[in-house]
């Protein structure tokens, strides 16, 4: 059996068909099968998938982003709580805590009270900083505030909380007494 092409004029330019011999009824070849049926899809089909797989992926990639924001601000604030238990201990000892600086000494009498947590540049909280006033332990603010427009969050911890929260955007107020529980 061999095959014959035929060539033929259409309005888009030449057609080629190859005519391929059909089997006898009740034969099959498992190796190749022969059905009339057309398998596959057309090129409007596989575009709108692709479309629509791109459109998902726009999604969830900007649901994910809002993840990162929170999960660095609950660990900002995990890291200022860490804190109060020694800056506690400090002034029942006698000593007095040093303003939060990344890295240093929370307690001015000996290292042993810990050190602040490091935030800004080559941390996870490369876009925090500290800030806040320690007069004693009646009269204190410390913060971490995100200069990411991502981010924009405040941690707060105070003598009027004696805790610490997430307050709000960066540049919320965050003193001695404001804000409270």
């Amino acid at each position: 059996m061999t095959r014959s092409p035929e060539f033929k004029m259409s309005k888009f330019g030449f057609e080629i068909k190859i005519k391929i011999p059909q089997m006898k009824k009740g034969i099959s070849s498992n190796r190749y099968p022969i059905s009339d049926t057309k398998f596959g899809f057309t090129l409007i089909e596989i575009m709108v998938a692709i479309g629509i797989v791109g459109i998902l992926a726009a999604v969830i990639l900007v649901s994910l982003k809002s993840f990162g924001a929170k999960g660095r601000a609950a660990k900002a604030l995990g890291q200022l709580s860490s804190v109060l238990p020694a800056m506690y201990s400090c002034w029942v000892n006698g000593g007095t805590v040093n303003s939060p600086s990344s890295g240093g000494d929370i307690c001015n009498l000996a290292s042993s009270y810990g050190k602040w947590p490091s935030v800004g540049s080559g941390t996870d909280l490369s876009t925090y900083s500290y800030g806040g006033t320690i007069t004693d332990k009646l009269n204190w603010s410390v913060y971490l505030d995100s200069s990411s427009s991502n981010d924009n969050v405040r941690v707060c911890c105070n003598s009027a909380m004696k805790s610490c929260k997430i307050i709000g955007s960066s540049g919320s107020t965050c003193n001695a007494t404001t804000p409270s529980n």
